[in-house]
Formats: structure tokens, sequence, C-alpha cells
């Protein structure tokens, strides 16, 4: 097997590569060691590679966040003879999260002697995500997120809340319809937000999708409609740790089901987010693809 370890040097508070490269040292792992240089760089990359070495056993490493973890999935995506390993250095992690205590994947040793399991992929308008897609309040929120994560105070931790904050000035009232099939199922067409789940978490620790698994074939999908501020501000909590879907006082303002695909349509210059990454698509179906890439679950670490 030949290892790539995919490093985004702008994940995080800042650059895990010199950390990376002392583990490769210490475990006496033979592998190439790519820094990304731009959006879209790792994905070009990793393509490349696969075209290369069709059957070469390669497993390929995304060093960063969710917009890492992303690009990587997209590379590999199509390409047999392919496994994706995580570290997760990044600001959010959101995906890991599925798996609750997440310092297994920062243990070399547990990662190598890791196991395949294979999980379901989400795809809109040919590209893909592996944890989430959402749109509305939660992407507006994502966008300024990814704009100020470096920056003190405001950044980091703090950056999905920054979002939130401005979000709740701007993103309170979003024009799209989202359909099943023939079904709308917000027949108002409007929504505050949606979110598209495989993983359980968004924006840096939100269980938003507390009854999703990676591997079920299924997308848990929630449309939150419009609402007060004051409401969603004391709602948040639950928002937070996934108890939301359950709150007697937000029924009403719920839409969940799980489903295989949704498809949108929205407006002119309207934007989804794809594992944190933002991505102008005024209308698509998202579908879901059943156990498309063999992630790599570290030794020992079992399911939530």
């Amino acid at each position: 097997m030949r290892h790539y370890f995919i490093i985004n040097p702008a994940a995080g508070r800042q650059s895990s590569e010199k950390t990376i490269i002392e583990l490769l040292n210490t475990h006496k792992i033979d592998a190439s060691v790519y820094l990304t240089k731009n959006p879209g760089d790792a994905t070009k990359y990793i393509k490349s590679v696969c075209k290369k070495e069709p059957d070469t056993l390669k497993r390929f490493w995304a060093c960063g966040g969710d917009g890492t973890l992303n690009e990587v999935v997209n590379g590999i995506m199509g390409f047999k003879n392919t496994e994706l390993a995580c570290y997760p250095c990044g600001s959010g992690n959101d995906y890991v999260k599925y798996f609750g205590d997440i310092d297994s994947f920062f243990d070399m040793e547990k990662q190598l002697n890791g196991k395949p399991m294979l999980v379901d992929v989400l795809e809109v308008g040919g590209r893909y995500a592996i944890n989430e897609i959402n749109f509305g309040f939660d992407s507006v929120a994502a966008y300024v997120m990814q704009k100020i994560k470096r920056k003190p105070f405001i950044g980091g931790k703090n950056a999905y809340m920054t979002g939130v904050m401005y979000a709740l000035i701007n993103a309170m009232d979003n024009p799209c319809k989202v359909f099943s099939g023939d079904e709308l199922l917000n027949p108002t067409g409007r929504i505050l937000l949606c979110t598209a789940m495989c993983g359980q978490y968004i924006g840096g620790g939100f269980r938003c999708a507390p009854n999703s698994s990676l591997d079920d074939g299924l997308i848990d999908v929630t449309i939150i409609k419009p609402l007060l501020r004051r409401k969603l501000l004391s709602l948040m909590k639950k928002y937070k740790d996934g108890s939301y879907l359950k709150a007697p006082e937000l029924q009403k303002y719920i839409i969940y089901r799980q489903l295989d695909k949704i498809r949108f349509e929205a407006h002119k210059g309207f934007s989804i987010t794809m594992d944190g990454e933002n991505v102008q698509m005024p209308e698509g179906e998202i579908r879901l693809i059943h156990k498309a890439v063999k992630f790599i679950v570290p030794n020992g670490q079992e399911e939530v």
C-alpha cells in the first residue's frame, strides 16, 4: 500500500505540516506528502495520482478540516484501489465527531492498523460531500465561518458562532423549495434552513442529525421553517445537542425525513454548503451513493 498525506497548511489555527512529518519519521511510513496550494488543488492532485497508479492500493490522508476531507473525497470518487483516512487538524472536524472521542484519529499506530468502513456519499451537480450539504441559515453561517476562521477571538472554535450571529441578521427567511419526488416538502416555499446529512454534526459541533448513520443508505433531511429570532436563540442549545428534533415546542417548525434523494429550487446567486465549503447553485438534486468510499476507522474506535 502507498500512503499519500494531503496537508492543508491553511486548516486550523496553524499548519500541521511539521507535526505530521515528525509522525511519519517516527513510524517510518513510506509516504508522499503534498501541501495544497489553493482550493481544488488537492482534488486535482489525487486524480492525477489515481490515473497514473490505477492498480496500486492507495490510502489518501486528509490532513485538515472538513473542507480538506471534501477535496480528498472528490479526488478519489470513481477510482478503485483507494482508501480515505483523516487526520483531523482543522477548525471543525465534524465528520469524525460521529465516532465520539476523536483522539484515536491523532494516534498514528491506531490509524495504520485501522479497518476500512464503507460509508455513504452525497452528490449534487457532479460534486460530492461525505458529511453534509446544507443551505439557508447554516450555509450563510458557514460562508462567514470560512472568511474569519483564522482570525483571533472570532475565529477558530468561535468561527461558526460568529457566522451564526451574522446569519441571525441576514438569513432568517430564505426563499427555497425542497422536493421529495413530486412532493413539495415545504409548501410555503420558504425555509430558515435545510440540512441533508450523512454524518451527524455541522458547524464545529452542532449535532443536527442525531439519527443519521454513515452507511445506512439514507439522507437525514431536516427543514426548519422560518421562525422568530428569539425562538431560534432559545432553541440553539437543543440544536447543538441534537435534542431539538424531539422538543415539543419546536415540532411545528420542523420537517424531518429520511430519503435517498431530494431536489431544491431557489434563485440566481443562491449558494449551498458542501462539507463546509460554499458553492453557488440555484437548483439541484441531492442524491445518496451508498457505501461509496472506504473510510479508515482507527483500531479500537467504535461508533457512538
